[in-house]
């Protein structure tokens, strides 16, 4: 993942305070290994629909509906409209 597919964001006091309850996650890394992959929803989205690629859109809302999921280095967790990558670093 680069800084192009999540753009770094710096977030003042004032914001941070307010986005508290989305940065509260308790035990979020309990069950990692028992997470889907980012891969491995796709791919059994590609297999359903029976096409080779997805849209930017589809993989959105196949990412979306299943919430929670892993990727190689963060546990990406859905909230409405936008998604927060969580890194073993960043705790």
């Amino acid at each position: 993942m680069s800084a192009e597919q999540f753009p770094i964001v710096k977030i003042d006091r004032a914001t941070a305070q307010e986005m508290l309850p989305i940065f509260i996650n308790k035990g979020i890394f309990s069950n990692y290994k028992a997470l889907p992959t980012k891969e491995e929803l796709l791919e059994k989205a590609k297999l359903e629909m029976n096409v080779e690629i997805l849209s930017k859109e589809q993989e959105r809302t196949i990412l979306k509906s299943e919430g929670i999921y892993r990727t190689k280095n963060y546990i990406v967790r859905s909230y409405d409209n936008y998604e927060v990558g969580f890194g073993l670093a960043n705790f």
